[in-house]
């Protein structure tokens, strides 16, 4: 059965007769999390959406927005069996063969060959992007901001939260997808975690970076519209066929993170309360928020999905280092039996 990350918080701290610290600390994780689910994980994520329809299909924001709110509202109201089957974390699991199954894989691959093909066409540049990027990261603004003044830098802190927001590893999020696996191991489930961030963070995420620096000269007018520099750098590489393609992923993989968002959103406030008004009052605050979507982010929106991850984070990596003994004895535990 899929649970919220923040039972285990309480659990944790009951179990060391901290009870009440277990119930403050457990209602702030689930809070924060619906408050992560609506700002990055519906907003921020939906805008993307509206802003490559409307800026390679010439579509409305707003019917964008409409779609997207109608979809999130039809998922949502169906509980979390029907906002696991839309996500790819079913209840119960769909069978091997199952086309659903098979839509994020095929997509990830066609990312990736796209990807592959962008920097062999622009293998040239390869060099002095990865130059770049080494560069850039051990730049130091003068010598008397220091050590300190460089790990306090507002790049550091915007790279350690966009990192955050890109996989959400020891935010204590994806453990509540885990939990509606139907494995009887969660060491199995936990390496399976590590493999996701690696090839999210380490793999897609470095590959769309050199393609966008290799293309940078093409792209560079796009300022800070991200999604938009991202598919014209693909499109610079690859020709203008691709601006549809891109705008496909950027479409599927945006609403596989939404459902998935919506998913942890259901989890965190069964938590709070089993109210089945409250989930209805959700329900609809996640369609009137994709309606929202159709305008730009402000710098407070972003500053808030950035506040609410965080805090998150350091709840689940403190009461993760408590449980450390059991972490490690499940572990090696793992990996004798696998012998």
């Amino acid at each position: 059965k899929a649970s919220s990350s923040a039972e285990y918080i309480n659990d944790v701290l009951n179990e060391r007769k901290k009870p009440r610290l277990g119930a403050i600390l457990s209602f702030s994780f689930a809070l924060l999390c619906l408050v992560n689910s609506l700002s990055m994980g519906c907003l921020i994520q939906v805008n993307a959406m509206v802003g490559v329809c409307k800026d390679i299909l010439h579509i409305k924001p707003i019917f964008t927005g409409m779609i997207c709110a109608i979809l999130m509202a039809a998922v949502s109201s169906g509980g979390l069996k029907r906002i696991s089957s839309a996500t790819n974390k079913i209840l119960p699991p769909l069978p091997p063969s199952s086309t659903t199954n098979k839509i994020v894989p095929f997509m990830t691959v066609v990312f990736c060959i796209m990807s592959f093909a962008a920097l062999i066409i622009k293998a040239d540049r390869i060099p002095s992007a990865l130059s770049e990027i080494i560069r850039s990261a051990f730049e130091w603004r003068g010598v008397t901001g220091g050590i300190g003044g460089f790990f306090l830098s507002k790049t550091v802190r915007l790279g350690v939260m966009r990192g955050l927001i890109s996989n959400e590893a020891g935010a204590g999020t994806s453990p509540m997808a885990h939990s509606a696996s139907s494995s009887d191991s969660p060491s199995e489930q936990g390496f399976l975690g590590i493999i996701e961030v690696l090839i999210d963070t380490v793999f897609l995420c470095t590959l769309t970076a050199l393609v966008i620096l290799v293309s940078y000269p093409d792209v560079e007018h796009f300022a800070e519209n991200s999604v938009m520099m991202t598919v014209g750098a693909y499109s610079a590489a690859l020709g203008d066929w691709v601006e549809p393609v891109m705008c496909g992923l950027v479409l599927l993989f945006g609403l596989a993170t939404v459902f998935c968002q919506c998913f942890y959103g259901k989890l965190c406030l069964s938590h709070l309360t089993k109210n089945k008004a409250a989930e209805t009052a959700l329900t609809l605050l996640y369609g009137a928020t994709a309606l929202l979507s159709a305008g730009t982010p402000s710098a407070d929106i972003w500053g808030l999905a950035d506040l609410s991850i965080g805090i998150m984070t350091l709840i689940n990596i403190s009461v993760l280092l408590l449980e450390r003994k059991r972490i490690k004895k499940e572990t090696f535990d793992y990996f004798n039996k696998e012998r």
